[in-house]
């Protein structure tokens, strides 16, 4: 990705929806934890920090996403629904700006080899992310909020990580609601240009190819969740 943009994404993305639907038709877990959140927001680390037992743990399938496509999401939910699996959703809400700050800092500290590194993520990928959990997050809970087997939690971790706490669905909708998402791009362009990043690095944040996940966000509405498919 830091060399080619997101020409390897999709193919990726493919690869992992092949391995969470051999992992659901296994029948070796008891369930699927997905955590959701914008790039940046803390998702790895709240999924770490998650008081769930190692026991648990073991026996559940880790899903982290951007609900870069709520088709998408939806449809690996049912999956796991039809199995009788139930479903954990762990909505992860950070300040996009504080995110893309956290994003540039990882992949500035990969460039001089310390710990706590990640990778390059382009600009308009990084927004789209957050515009996606923004825009599809209310939509997937109108659909799920009711099925017995899926169980919401909103994570604010809008101070740190040490501080982050489970909030209400509706104190967590509220709070995605009120992100805001003017000109983001631009904003998070103010990020590059304050910690410059090396020349090279700088060329690598810039506007990329997005995903078809991504590039895929508008789609109808559906009536009701087994409409997915």
């Amino acid at each position: 990705m830091a060399d080619e943009g997101h020409a390897a994404t999709d193919t990726a993305q493919m690869m992992l929806d092949q391995a969470y639907d051999a992992a659901i038709d296994s029948g070796k877990y008891t369930g699927v934890d997905a955590f959701i959140g914008g790039t940046g927001s803390g998702k790895s680390v709240t999924s770490e920090a998650t008081p769930l037992s190692s026991e648990r743990r073991a026996g559940r399938i880790i899903l982290e996403s951007h609900a870069e496509n709520a088709e998408s999401l939806g449809v690996k939910i049912e999956k796991a629904l039809e199995q009788g699996l139930p479903v954990d959703m762990h909505v992860v809400i950070r300040d996009p700006v504080d995110s893309y700050e956290s994003v540039v800092g990882r992949y500035n500290r990969a460039e001089s080899k310390r710990a706590g590194s990640g990778k390059v993520v382009p600009v308009n990928y990084g927004a789209a992310t957050h515009e996606a959990v923004i825009e599809n997050v209310p939509m997937l809970m109108d659909l799920y909020g009711d099925e017995p087997l899926v169980t919401w939690h909103f994570i604010d971790n809008r101070e740190s990580a040490d501080e982050a706490r489970e909030v209400s669905a509706e104190e967590g909708l509220g709070l995605l609601a009120s992100i805001d998402t003017t000109e983001l791009r631009d904003r998070f362009n103010k990020v590059l240009d304050n910690t410059k990043p090396a020349r090279r690095a700088r060329e690598r944040f810039l506007d990329q190819s997005l995903p078809a996940e991504l590039a895929g966000q508008g789609r109808a509405r559906p009536r009701s969740a087994r409409d997915w498919e």
